[in-house]
């Protein structure tokens, strides 16, 4: 069951992620990339019970397990009853003889259930994997997909450099121009999720780069002839950031202010830290 932490609609894009760049699935539970060409991802309901199932992974192969995957971005006490009465109402309708696996993706350790005892059995085999997105490693150069899923537990304060980090991994990277493509709109999705309330030419300044701009929404704003609303100034975004609770020195490095000036913004528009 997918949540909605700081305004972020994380069903919508957690099921894009998943669908667009399989591979990043794999590899945040520890296995070959590869295998996601072994696999299609979809989100299916099982009727009879009227449950939907945040996706699956449907084997192309009768040997492969089918693959459950969840995503909780809020505390639920239910978490685990919840997952594992789907796994087995899906296997009960389709196929009692399925091997499968089941994935719960926790936005922070913070909202996983306190009480595990019930399902402790489950939980510490090896058909169950639990991945806290916060806690990811730093995957390196070279796995972009699991980083753009890695960018969506980033602090908010943290998200404009680490966008702009893998922007400038995108471009120098060897792969198709539509596979590029396809990379700077997700990270796009994923920025704009953290920042629900920016308009494009505002989140345009705030990153800053030339690459965010070739995006799918820029050239719609473009061809619009003006993004929807009015354009921010820098000034303006540095004070929706303060606002924000964002500390002084990462507004100044966000909109390329300096220090001096967002601490003088900070003092005259009233707005605490």
């Amino acid at each position: 069951m997918l949540g909605s932490p700081r305004h972020v609609k994380s069903d919508s894009i957690f099921y894009r992620l998943f669908q667009e760049l399989p591979s990043c699935y794999f590899e945040a539970i520890g296995e070959d990339a590869r295998r996601a060409d072994e696999y299609e991802f979809r989100s299916e309901e099982i009727k009879q019970a009227g449950l939907r199932l945040d996706g699956v992974f449907v084997p192309t192969r009768a040997d492969l397990p089918v693959h459950f995957v969840e995503v909780y971005c809020y505390a639920a006490a239910n978490a685990y009853s919840n997952l594992f009465s789907k796994v087995f109402l899906w296997l009960e309708t389709r196929n009692p003889a399925q091997d499968w696996h089941a994935t719960v993706f926790f936005a922070s350790r913070r909202f996983e259930p306190a009480e595990l005892r019930p399902y402790r059995n489950l939980i510490e085999s090896d058909q169950v994997t639990r991945v806290y997105l916060d806690e990811l490693p730093d995957p390196g150069e070279g796995h972009l997909e699991l980083a753009i899923l890695r960018l969506m537990a980033v602090r908010p304060g943290d998200v404009p450099e680490k966008a702009r980090s893998l922007l400038t991994e995108v471009a120098r990277s060897e792969r198709p121009g539509a596979t590029k493509r396809q990379l700077v709109e997700l990270i796009e999705t994923v920025v704009l999720a953290h920042f629900p309330k920016f308009g494009r030419k505002e989140l345009e300044q705030m990153v800053q780069t030339l690459d965010l701009r070739e995006t799918r929404v820029f050239q719609e704003a473009k061809a619009e002839g003006k993004a929807e609303g009015k354009a921010e100034t820098r000034q303006e975004i540095a004070l929706r950031l303060l606002k924000e609770k964002f500390a002084v020195e990462r507004v100044a490095r966000v909109t390329g202010l300096s220090v001096r000036d967002v601490q003088r913004l900070r003092k005259t528009r009233g707005t605490s830290r």
